[in-house]
């Protein structure tokens, strides 16, 4: 049996803003699902699993309707925190996927 696992990450979303699980997608973002949908309609998709983010299922949201399918939300797929300086850290982990913080999390 072969499994097909296809990652999205979310469209763009609201800079700044305060509550980073309800930030909101922008105007380009929204706009922006309609090319998830178009790369995934010819696909057999058997589920839509995402973080509980607004920004991250509002992403997926258009497509799991065209499918007729439910959106499972799990804490697992959350964004981590990088801490201080995570924009240097994160460029860092894109670098060298092997690089980890003093957390001991690294990129899989």
């Amino acid at each position: 049996m072969h499994t097909t696992i296809i990652f999205v990450r979310h469209a763009q979303s609201l800079h700044p803003y305060g509550d980073d699980r309800t930030r909101p997608l922008t105007d380009e973002g929204m706009r922006d699902r309609s090319i998830v949908l178009d790369t995934l309609r010819d696909r057999h998709i058997d589920a839509f699993l995402c973080s509980p983010y607004k920004r991250s299922i509002d992403t997926i949201q258009t497509t799991a309707d065209f499918f007729g399918m439910d959106i499972i939300t799990d804490e697992r797929f959350r964004e981590r925190k990088s801490g201080i300086n995570s924009h240097i850290h994160l460029a860092q982990r894109w670098i060298d996927f092997d690089k980890s913080l003093d957390s001991g999390l690294r990129a899989l």
